[in-house]
């Protein structure tokens, strides 16, 4: 046996950089011996190795631009089990004064293969970037808070839809910016398709509506009330093409959409369907759950608020509906759109308002009732825009609205069926 005697003075010579390939230190090491002639041939084994498995990966990595597979995303770790032998040991490596541990241990070499193979595996996709979450997971509170631009946001949503739906292309180019872009899933060829301006919009809307495509609201939200956006969680896709696809009730998409507006006008200017430039993966239809991330809890809604600061919210598909309803109607009213107006109301309507001419309570209840009342408002030029519109209560059919038209109460809202069934104007007091 040869014996060698270690000169450890540093573990590096300055200035020897690592190995930009691999992120370890280089395979020259300072501290020298005289090795044995078997040593010597592991070691240069070794070194081959590692030069075959450096220029695999530069190779692999110049031909994959995405952030999951830059060098500095990998880290490889050479070490022994702790050992009482004299070592040399550098910050990457650490070398047995006996033998190469490399090459001396079938559970590194192992190891380094599986790496190697997964390397190559993670990095021959053509996805430029790593997959976003899929979706946020989000409790639906009992209650909520819009501002009035914000219930004019999510009215646009739940009115895009129902004309989505309905097949009423003119009501759904409506809703949209004269420059509007688009991104959706393309379930057949799964990929994203992308249609900028009104009119693709238009052949986009053609298509889908041809193909009874079909979009199932869950919820609406904002987390961030400073954008003037929203996320839109599907609870159902269906289409004749997913049909043929063998999905025959439809699919639960893997993503949440994000509609963006002008905050002048509360057009859509850009609604994002698809995962652009993301994992075009997520447009590959399933019926399974999909993953999410999760969002904090927001707090309850105790009381009404005349405050118009956005805040952020979360509100289920039944309560957007009728927020909608609310916004259409109050649309209606203040532009002096008599039929509009009175087509959103329920043939059982009731209702309560202030008598300026006398300060008092007025009240009607029934269809001929609550026509005379509208037509007297709408000749006199009222109006009532809203400032915000909240559930505290929690009941899934009633809201509480502050009107600036109705500066001294809050206004209590009923629904049924998608029409308003009772509007309590002048709010629980006796007298204006």
């Amino acid at each position: 046996m040869v014996r060698s005697s270690l000169n450890c003075r540093r573990p590096w010579p300055p200035g020897t950089p690592l190995d930009s390939g691999l992120g370890v230190a280089p395979s020259v090491m300072p501290c020298q011996s005289q090795p044995s002639l078997h040593t010597a041939i592991l070691r240069a084994s070794t070194r081959f190795r590692a030069s075959i498995l450096s220029i695999a990966l530069r190779m692999r990595l110049q031909t994959v631009p995405s952030e999951r597979c830059r060098p500095r995303a990998i880290s490889v770790t050479l070490a022994p089990k702790a050992t009482t032998a004299k070592t040399c040991r550098s910050p990457a490596v650490s070398w047995n004064r006996h033998r190469p541990v490399v090459v001396g241990s079938m559970r590194m070499r192992g190891t380094l293969a599986v790496a190697t193979a997964g390397l190559m595996l993670a990095c021959t996709g053509s996805t430029v970037s790593p997959p976003a979450p899929a979706r946020v997971d989000l409790d639906l509170p009992a209650t909520f808070s819009l501002n009035g631009a914000q219930a004019g946001q999510v009215a646009a949503v739940v009115n895009l839809v129902r004309a989505y739906n309905g097949g009423r292309i003119d009501e759904a180019l409506a809703l949209l910016d004269e420059q509007v872009g688009i991104s959706d899933c393309d379930y057949r060829k799964v990929r994203v398709v992308t249609f900028s301006g009104r009119s693709e919009a238009e052949g986009w809307l053609r298509q889908h509506v041809a193909d009874h495509d079909r979009l199932q609201l869950q919820s609406i939200w904002n987390l961030n009330p400073g954008d003037a956006a929203v996320g839109v969680v599907w609870a159902l896709r269906s289409s004749d093409s997913l049909k043929s696809r063998g999905f025959p009730k439809g699919i639960r998409p893997q993503l949440d959409a994000k509609v963006v507006f002008d905050p002048t006008t509360n057009q859509i200017t850009r609604f994002a369907n698809g995962p652009y430039r993301g994992d075009q993966r997520s447009c590959r239809p399933t019926v399974a759950k999909p993953s999410a991330g999760h969002a904090p809890r927001l707090p309850e809604v105790t009381s009404g608020s005349r405050d118009p600061t956005p805040g952020p919210f979360v509100i289920s598909a039944t309560k957007a509906s009728n927020v909608a309803t609310l916004v259409s109607f109050v649309a209606a009213y203040d532009s002096g759109s008599f039929d509009s107006a009175l087509s959103l109301l329920a043939d059982q309507v009731a209702g309560s308002d202030c008598d300026h001419s006398t300060d008092r309570v007025v009240s009607f209840k029934g269809r001929d009732q609550a026509t005379a009342w509208l037509v007297e408002r709408l000749a006199s030029h009222d109006r009532l825009d809203i400032v915000r519109v909240y559930s505290a209560s929690g009941q899934p059919h009633v809201v509480g609205v502050a009107f600036a038209g109705r500066p001294n109460d809050f206004a209590k809202v009923a629904f049924a069926d998608g029409r308003i069934l009772g509007m309590g104007l002048a709010g629980s007091g006796g007298s204006c």
